[in-house]
């Protein structure tokens, strides 16, 4: 297993604010760019860096289905892994100071509270996006492709495969997270997800 520790928030994609946005719930029509909760929003933006702790695990594992469950839990993910060499299974986080700041804002203004959350979901989704792109460009100077994303819960899989994947990379003590009887992890702003990896055929 590969850890990546204290990863540099300024390597991620830049802000999709249009997500943040969707995130709290509009649709097509945004706040005007000179309104308050751009301005909130923005103040949020600059706080951020402080408030992140950004680690990710993975492993990179060969395909054998009787050795892991999960993969029998879900057809669409064993369609996605058709004929794929191996899988790499990872979990990320943006550590705990997140959470902690959304608890304080809950009581001091809720509609901060309600954006950090949403801004939180979309870094963890752009954490996501840098490793994806990096192990992309690596494994195909190699020879390989990589499949799209699988999440527990998504889709037709399982919430509770979640468990075995923090098992697998045994996340409580490579990056902190943990699991509550509901499969739900803590820190809050974490995701576990699988892709598979195949050979290029010429």
């Amino acid at each position: 297993m590969k850890i990546l520790d204290h990863i540099d928030h300024r390597a991620l994609p830049p802000i999709d604010v249009k997500k943040v946005f969707r995130y709290m719930g509009y649709s097509d029509v945004l706040p005007a760019r000179d309104s308050e909760i751009y301005d909130l929003l923005q103040e949020l933006i600059d706080e951020l860096p402080s408030m992140l702790y950004c680690r990710l695990c993975y492993r990179s594992i060969p395909l054998r289905s009787d050795a892991f469950p999960f993969l029998q839990s879900s057809a669409q993910l064993k369609a996605m892994l058709n004929d794929c060499g191996y899988m790499v299974v990872y979990a990320l986080t943006l550590g705990p100071i997140v959470d902690e700041k959304i608890l304080v804002y809950s009581d001091l203004s809720p509609i901060k509270a309600m954006m950090l959350e949403a801004l939180g979901g979309e870094r963890a989704e752009a954490l996501s996006a840098l490793f994806l792109y990096g192990m992309t460009n690596d494994l195909s100077k190699k020879g390989y492709n990589v499949t799209s994303l699988a999440s527990p819960g998504c889709d037709d899989w399982p919430l509770q495969a979640q468990a075995e994947i923090i098992a697998l990379l045994q996340c409580e003590t490579s990056i902190g997270i943990t699991l509550n009887e509901h499969n739900i992890m803590t820190p809050s702003k974490s995701m576990t997800a699988v892709f598979g990896v195949k050979e290029i055929k010429q």
